[in-house]
């Protein structure tokens, strides 16, 4: 054999090389991203801290200062109501400071109207009151059928049972309700604080109390009237959470479909192409997903709603799957040769490669719900938003773009098996590549 043949025949298991340390790469970087899921909870923590950019699956807390709030007399109570419409979509907010000229601490009224898509109905509750998290806030939970409210303190994301009674923040509970909505009203009491923007959380229900609410989330609002800090989307919300829904269609409705699809066009690929499409189509995609699952470390929404859970659920499931193709892909064992890496015997090659067909459609079945499941996610909470990233982010779009992946795979295949025929692949136990690709050396040609 010349240099020159040498050289070529050295090129296909050199390129080889290099795909495959490109995997190990991305299973390295999957490890660490785990491990930081693990300790800061990329499906929710629930230690009661809070992150600054934590949000919520149906409004969110993007505390942006922006108009000062609408104050005015009330002629029913005679008192000076700031009012703030729409802080989360169906919610208004008022506050009306009991003492204006005392500012060493809080000691104002509370108003939280439920209407539109929050409307409780008549059957409903809602709940409101000071509070940056399940596990850290206290309550007025007012029931429509009998208009009726509670106090509790909540310690936990179980429905709350502990009444807050004695030394509580809120007092003076009332509620009110009529077929336009549902209005909780309290008396909110914080001492030695200056009065300015607070956090509160807030849910609701059309179905009867007790119950997991089917909305949830926190707003922000200058009690003085002077400010308020908008809990709709702020800009760094919607772009992370556009950019992480982006780049979980490109790695789980393209690259890796596509890289799966490879294995189906062996015959029609020429000199092994399918496995370095292969190769490269499920490292891109891992590399992408990897990015998309970092945008959400640290988040603290996990439990908020029935939808949410099943998304992180189904995340969960898509990630172990992953991590274990991707390691399957990297350690396969040889067909020939003697043992991958020196301990991974060839005799293991039949239980790999039922292991790698089944996960493979497993994982991408797993992912494709979590894909839909993700887009709804985002229509409830910035359908109302314009950005082209939301209008692409629709759960008909996501159907009608894994239908259409469906149908080329399927097309792709039929063609694959009717009009090529099988290649002949290489016997020669030195050359491992073209024994995994199909490719032929210039003796199978003969």
């Amino acid at each position: 054999m010349s240099a020159r043949e040498a050289r070529g025949a050295a090129r296909p298991r050199h390129r080889a090389r290099k795909l495959r340390w490109m995997t190990l790469a991305t299973v390295v970087v999957a490890g660490a991203l785990l491990a930081l899921a693990a300790s800061r909870g990329v499906a929710g923590d629930d230690d009661g801290d809070d992150d600054d950019d934590d949000d919520d699956d149906h409004g969110s807390s993007g505390p942006a200062v922006t108009v000062n709030g609408a104050c005015a007399v009330d002629a029913t109570d005679g008192r000076t109501w700031c009012a703030y419409a729409n802080v989360v979509a169906g919610i208004d907010v008022a506050f009306s400071a009991v003492d204006s000229t005392d500012v060493s601490r809080v000691d104002h009224y509370v108003k939280a109207t439920f209407s539109g898509t929050k409307n409780p109905g008549s059957l409903g509750w809602a709940s409101f009151g000071p509070g940056t998290s399940m596990s850290s806030a206290v309550v007025s939970v007012g029931q429509a059928n009998g208009a009726s409210s509670t106090a509790y303190t909540l310690t936990s994301r179980a429905t709350p049972s502990n009444v807050c009674s004695a030394g509580c923040a809120i007092t003076e509970l009332a509620t009110t309700s009529d077929a336009t909505g549902l209005t909780l009203k309290f008396r909110y009491t914080k001492e030695n604080t200056t009065p300015g923007t607070e956090t509160f959380i807030w849910g609701m229900k059309t179905s009867a109390w007790p119950g997991k609410h089917s909305a949830f989330g926190t707003v922000s609002a200058d009690v003085t009237g002077i400010t308020t800090a908008n809990s709709g989307t702020s800009t760094s919300t919607l772009t992370r959470d556009v950019t992480h829904g982006v780049l979980m269609v490109m790695a789980w409705v393209i690259f890796m479909p596509g890289a799966s699809a490879m294995t189906m066009l062996k015959n029609a690929l020429p000199d092994g192409l399918w496995f370095k499409l292969h190769m490269a189509g499920a490292s891109i995609g891992s590399l992408i997903f990897a990015i998309a699952l970092g945008l959400l470390l640290g988040r603290e929404d996990h439990g908020e709603s029935s939808l949410l859970d099943t998304h992180y659920t189904l995340a969960l499931g898509t990630i172990g799957l992953w991590v274990a193709q991707i390691s399957l892909g990297v350690l396969r064992p040889n067909k020939t040769g003697g043992n991958r890496l020196g301990f991974i015997p060839t005799s293991l090659r039949p239980a790999w490669f039922v292991a790698h067909r089944v996960i493979g459609p497993l994982v991408m079945g797993i992912a494709a719900a979590a894909v839909i499941t993700g887009a709804k996610l985002i229509q409830d909470k910035h359908g109302d938003d314009s950005a082209i990233g939301i209008k692409f982010l629709m759960p008909d779009v996501m159907y009608a773009m894994y239908a259409t992946v469906v149908a080329l795979a399927l097309v792709g295949a039929g063609v694959n098996l009717c009009c090529f025929k099988p290649r002949q692949r290489s016997t020669s136990p030195s050359a491992p590549y073209l024994i995994e690709t199909g490719q032929m050396t210039s003796s199978d040609r003969v």
